[in-house]
């Protein structure tokens, strides 16, 4: 495969790079491969062409172009390009902050007790398409300024919530919404460094029962229960998608052997990581 091919054209946050990239412009030519950091939730709007991607749970998954697509911070994402494709990518930083029109969580007030997500795309509309043509605009013709980048994310922001309906939003947002967005932040950033519930209480500077209150509230379950599905998917994500070897991934995970990893492969994801790798080639 061919590598990615960046087109000039991206909004720089503090005068940034890489990973500070916040608003972007990307062109990429066929059968190009393309990840995502993880260090901001990012929305992608597909301009032209279509993406084969994965991340966590979801793989092989087509977008094609007219849609968009929310990846939460801490997702592992990776894409092969089906032909030429161009691209427009939004982080939102913390740095950024809205008025309380933009109280995303609230969204969740519109979730049904029926309500199950499924991945789901939103479909850029005649507004949204204004919006993005005038930001391509923009970061082709290589204009960088700070305060018009925050402006045109609020701007976005105005647009979803004028032109979409709630469901339509939640559908997007689903997978970034909680009922507090800045706790539900911290865990991503750090549980990827923690073994245990403790750990994580300790990353995040709370004591052991508030951390543990405030993570069932948020999450709907124990903490000790999601950052074990967590810690399963991540690994299953390695070990399918990843040219890292077992002992890479085993050691990189903080697995005390490599017994110790297979016996969680077979007990977690059902079989040894022998087996995974080789059903996943299929």
């Amino acid at each position: 495969m061919r590598t990615l091919h960046l087109e000039k054209g991206s909004f720089l946050l503090n005068n940034g790079a890489g990973d500070d990239l916040i608003i972007e412009y990307i062109e990429l030519i066929e059968n190009s491969t393309w990840t995502l950091s993880d260090k901001y939730s990012t929305m992608i709007f597909v301009m032209n062409g279509e993406l084969l991607f994965s991340f966590n749970e979801y793989k092989n998954q087509l977008i094609g172009e007219g849609k968009a697509l929310m990846i939460p911070t801490s997702y592992k994402f990776s894409a092969v390009t089906k032909q030429n494709c161009t691209l427009i990518t939004i982080k939102i930083p913390e740095s950024i902050h809205f008025d309380r029109s933009f109280a995303l969580e609230s969204l969740l007030s519109t979730k049904s007790s029926e309500y199950t997500y499924n991945l789901s795309y939103l479909d850029i509309n005649e507004m949204l398409w204004m919006y993005l043509n005038n930001l391509q605009s923009y970061l082709t013709k290589g204009i960088q300024c700070a305060h018009l980048l925050e402006l045109k994310i609020k701007e976005l922001f105005f647009i979803f919530q004028a032109f979409y309906s709630k469901e339509k939003l939640l559908d997007f947002f689903y997978l970034h919404l909680s009922t507090d967005i800045s706790f539900r932040d911290l865990v991503y950033k750090n549980y990827a460094k923690a073994k245990t519930a403790q750990d994580l209480a300790f990353l995040m500077n709370y004591s052991s029962s508030g951390f543990h209150k405030h993570f069932k509230k948020v999450f709907g379950m124990p903490a000790y229960q999601w950052i074990l599905q967590k810690r399963s998917k991540i690994i299953l994500y390695e070990i399918s998608e990843s040219k890292k070897s077992f002992k890479e991934i085993s050691e990189e995970y903080g697995f005390n052997s490599p017994a110790h990893f297979n016996d969680f492969c077979k007990n977690k994801l059902g079989s040894s990581p022998g087996t995974i790798r080789k059903e996943s080639l299929k």
